[in-house]
């Protein structure tokens, strides 16, 4: 697949650059996750837009290179590293870690493509900060 430089004038590019990315497929067992591999790839392709990387990752699951569960995790992993990437062009680049809240699954995603930045992130399960948070309301509420 080629790719099209196609980033808006407006927007900084704030994905990192450097180093050659291995995104080969299919994934073995060994090899990173689906989703890392995302975040390794919208690195190596800056320029191109989230549109083109998911219609890439269409082409590959109906290649057979890549199996329906991987796809939906490197899918996964493509979004996740364009909302990373995203809150970096809108927002200064945090100084200080930020707290990432939410299933211990989903906060490790977050953090890998938060690491890949350079940002420190603290993860935070949800359902235990929920808990966490009712219980010190309702103690408030009843003494």
């Amino acid at each position: 697949m080629s790719e099209i430089s196609a980033t808006r004038e407006d927007q900084r590019d704030v994905r990192p650059q450097g180093g050659e990315a291995d995104v080969s497929l299919p994934f073995t067992p060994e090899s990173k996750s689906p989703g890392d591999r995302a975040v390794a790839h919208l690195q190596q392709h800056a320029t191109a837009s989230l549109l083109q990387l998911i219609f890439e990752c269409r082409s590959r699951q109906l290649s057979g290179e890549l199996s329906a569960t991987n796809a939906a995790a490197y899918l996964s992993g493509l979004l996740i590293g364009e909302d990373v990437f995203g809150a970096l062009r809108l927002y200064a680049t945090p100084t200080a870690p930020i707290a990432i809240i939410g299933t211990p699954q989903l906060t490790q995603l977050y953090a890998t493509a938060c690491a890949t930045c350079g940002i420190q992130a603290q993860q935070i399960d949800g359902a235990q900060a929920s808990l966490a948070g009712l219980t010190v309301f309702y103690l408030q509420r009843n003494g």
